[in-house]
């Protein structure tokens, strides 16, 4: 039937078969293949899922949305990574027998713990009992080796600048005289001396600076409230100190807050501050990325 319309369509035979002949030749040619997206493209998709949360399920099998700026997030799109390159990168030389904690990482995939999302069990502040001027500058010394201070050649070296270590150890004796109240900050630094070597600690801090971090906090108050750039020294440091006890999400918005105090009062335009004062901006910056 398709013959017979084609023949009343076209009457001549040279042109039919030169029709058929083009015809065959249009499907017998391959497809061209689609040219390959932009590199530039594939990156900004890759970067856009990275940029998505996740549905993640907590031990007792509650199953929740978690925002791209999660610490359990940031975990699973780890474990996504590892589950993609581990079998590949690493199986011929290292069995899932051998690495028990690299296949246990990866089974967890799109699951989360919540032990690091609770609140720190800190005790009751002591108001009577404070550190002496010794175990202070024992204290302040540990902290100020940890922070790379070069005792005014650079203070607090490395990348960050957290307070003036030696202004700190020269006002505290006024602090246990009863001449000044004590502030939060001297408290911030302790917790994080503490904590990072335990052995500077006085002989009744026995939780890694926990005391010091309770005090510090029940020092500054509720800073959505009232605040000052002074209280934005002393939430990124409890923010670093929440980061070494693995509590991501908390230090988040610690550093968060912190961040906002400063712009607030015009930090991160250099207004109205000195050198410690933008020094203090990008610590803080620095936390927050």
């Amino acid at each position: 039937m398709l013959e017979q319309a084609l023949a009343h369509a076209v009457p001549l035979q040279s042109e039919r078969d030169n029709l058929m002949q083009h015809t065959q030749a249009k499907h017998d040619t391959p497809e061209a293949p689609r040219p390959p997206k932009p590199f530039s493209q594939d990156i900004a998709e890759d970067t856009q899922h990275l940029r998505e949360g996740r549905i993640l399920q907590d031990p007792d099998g509650t199953v929740r949305y978690l925002g791209e700026s999660s610490g359990a997030t940031f975990l699973n799109h780890l474990r996504e990574y590892m589950a993609t390159v581990f079998p590949r990168a690493f199986e011929n030389a290292w069995s899932s027998t051998s690495n028990p904690d690299v296949t246990a990482f990866i089974s967890a995939l799109g699951k989360y713990q919540t032990h690091d999302s609770r609140p720190l069990l800190t005790s009751t502040v002591n108001p009577l009992i404070s550190a002496t001027n010794d175990e202070a500058a024992a204290m302040l010394s540990e902290f100020r080796h940890s922070a790379q201070d070069g005792e005014g050649t650079f203070a607090s070296g490395g990348i960050y600048y957290w307070v003036d270590v030696q202004a700190v150890l020269g006002e505290y004796p006024a602090y246990v005289d009863g001449v000044r109240t004590i502030e939060a900050a001297p408290n911030a630094l302790f917790a994080v001396a503490c904590q990072l070597n335990p052995r500077c600690a006085p002989p009744w801090e026995t939780g890694f600076g926990q005391a010091f971090f309770a005090r510090a906090k029940s020092i500054l108050g509720n800073p959505l409230d009232e605040s000052t750039i002074n209280d934005a020294t002393v939430l990124a440091l409890l923010g670093f100190y929440l980061l070494n006890s693995n509590r991501r999400d908390a230090a988040y918005i610690y550093v968060s807050i912190a961040m906002h105090i400063l712009i607030v009062h015009g930090v991160h335009r250099a207004w109205l501050v000195d050198e410690q004062g933008k020094r203090l901006f990008w610590t803080v910056y620095i936390l927050d990325r």
